[in-house]
Order: structure tokens, then sequence, then C-alpha cells
């Protein structure tokens, strides 16, 4: 039988996150599989009013399609039984990963702890890294950004790697990273993964300008009178695109562009110093500029002021802010 203090230990690690009861209920085992009589222990358990069968391998062997096996043959022996849960005294990176991969719950006291069936997904070890990291990776703001704009909750990853114009292997490491920070939550239907915040916007925009690093690299003038119209590719930014998403009236040109296409077309243009008549201020980002609905996001402009003294700009960027994340915000 599982040892009364490791079964504790799993109560105890459930505990600090549901509400539980724990139980003895008969278990008809007339057609189990000997394996299954032999080789587990059976232990019942409510997790928020929603039943699991916990059950514990005598041994350390895995075996995916064992378990596969047990969880058919338990159900077709007992269907009552909706929901079962595996207990792992340890577990490697690969196995955690196939067995999320078949939607097997399991748990991993004080360690990992998951269950499909209400979308949950607790990775311990997650949480250590993310309090070592001190900044996000531009990759991850970008992602964080539209969810924080968007009015949609529940979305689709597929349309938010669509909407950013981002590859998978972007995308991916981004929700990686805001998993380990905790800033969103994934669920999935029908093996469609959807993406949302874990708390109000406002509280994650508070927290998360903690680990904001400045991702324009810098910024210059070029005179307007050196050419005739910008390409497509610089996007309106500064006190130019917050006054035309708040009530701030500002005529000054600033406009941002990717580090590597300023690179590629810097020589076609003359610049000026800053100041003069009719310049137009261009900032040079680094990484993949934060858009939403073809303009810059308003919640990037964040960088683009940071340095701006104007208290007309503060207040307009401020009421803007709070439009958007729905409370008081620090900047």
């Amino acid at each position: 039988m599982l040892e009364h203090h490791n079964i504790n230990s799993v109560y105890d690690y459930i505990r600090n996150y549901f509400r539980i009861h724990i139980y003895s209920k008969p278990l008809s085992q007339t057609n189990l599989p000997n394996y299954v009589k032999m080789d587990y222990d059976i232990n019942f358990i409510l997790i928020n009013d929603l039943e699991y069968a916990l059950l514990s391998k005598h041994d350390s062997d895995f075996s995916l399609s064992r378990l596969a096996s047990v969880i058919e043959a338990i159900k077709k022996d007992s269907p009552n039984i909706k929901n079962i849960l595996f207990y792992f005294s340890d577990l490697s990176a690969l196995q955690r990963k196939s067995l999320i991969s078949a939607g097997i719950p399991f748990v991993v006291p004080n360690r990992f702890l998951y269950l499909p069936d209400v979308f949950l997904i607790i990775n311990e070890r997650n949480k250590k890294q993310a309090t070592d990291k001190d900044k996000l990776s531009p990759g991850a703001i970008n992602v964080l950004f539209y969810l924080l704009v968007s009015k949609e909750t529940n979305i689709p990853k597929p349309f938010i790697q669509k909407q950013l114009e981002v590859n998978k292997m972007y995308m991916s490491r981004a929700i990686q990273e805001l998993l380990e920070f905790e800033y969103i939550e994934i669920s999935k239907f029908n093996r469609n993964s959807k993406v949302s915040l874990s708390r109000p916007k406002v509280e994650i925009w508070n927290e998360a300008s903690k680990h904001f690093s400045n991702p324009i690299i810098k910024k210059v003038n070029i005179s307007a009178e050196s050419i005739s119209q910008l390409p497509e590719f610089f996007i309106e930014s500064g006190t130019l695109a917050l006054s035309k998403q708040s009530n701030l009236y500002e005529d000054e040109l600033c406009y941002a562009i990717e580090n590597t296409l300023w690179l590629s077309i810097e020589s076609q243009y003359e610049l000026a110093y800053p100041g003069s008549y009719r310049n137009i201020e261009v900032e040079i980002w680094k990484s993949k500029i934060p858009t939403y609905q073809g303009k810059i996001n308003p919640l990037a402009l964040y960088y683009s002021l940071l340095e701006n003294s104007s208290e007309r700009v503060h207040y307009a960027f401020d009421e803007l802010l709070t439009d958007i994340l729905g409370g008081d915000v620090k900047w």
C-alpha cells in the first residue's frame, strides 16, 4: 500500500490549491486485470466536488500504454468512476510531457499537478524559474501586450500567432515564459489550446512592468525634406500615435522601425539635428514592434514615452492605460 506519509503529502499538496474531501469507497475488483489489483493502490478524493480515483503504483516502472490500459480497465469495471489521478514520487521531463500529451491526470507532490478536467497545470519548478528572471523577453512582452489590449478572453493560440505575424517557435517560447511568470493560463477545448490572463489586467501590468526592458536602441532624426513618403514598415509611434488614441493634440512626427530594416535603408535618409524644423523622429527597435490591428500596440508606447517630460503627455497616456487596463496603473 501507499505509505501513510506519502499519501498525506499528496493530500496536503492538492489542498494548497483546492478544497478536498478524502473518503473510502468500495470498488468492485471482480473484472479488474491482475496487474491492476496487484500493482496499484486506489484511494478516493473529491477535488472541488469532482471525484477522482487516486492511483499509486507499487514500483517506479513507467509505461504510458500500461497507464492507458489501467484507465480503460477501471472505467470498464466501475463506470461510475469518471476521473483517475495517478500519483508519482518523481517523473522525468519526457514522462511528464507524454502524460500531458495523452491527457492523463497526474500529481508529483510539491512539484507537479496536472488536471486536464479543470484545465490546470501547476509546475512548481516554473515558479522558481520565474523568480530567477529579471526581465521578460521581447516576444513574451509582445504576446502579453496583445492579451492585455484585446477585449476577448480564452483566445486560441493560432489566432494570436496569426495576428502578431510570428512563427510557432516564437509563439511557443513566449507562451512558456508567460506561464513561468504566471501571467496567463492555458485551457484546452477539443485539442485547441486557448490563452487567457490569470489575473485582472491592471494587476498583471503593475507586476509585469517591473520586468520590462526598453527595446528602443536609439532615436534618430531625419529631415522631412529628404523623403516624399515613408515606407509602410515605418509605424506611427510616440506622441503622434498617442494623439490618435487620446485627447492629446500633437503634431510632432514620430515613427518606429525594427533595427534590421533600418540598417538596410539608413543610407537613404539625411540625418538632422533634434529640434530642427520639420524633423521626423525615428525610434530604432531591436526586436519586433508590438502591434495591434495594424498599428503600434498602445501599451508599447510605454517605451516611447518614458523619457517624455510633458505633463500633458503623461496625463493622456495615464488615461489611455486606465481605459485599456481598467484601473490605476504604475509607469
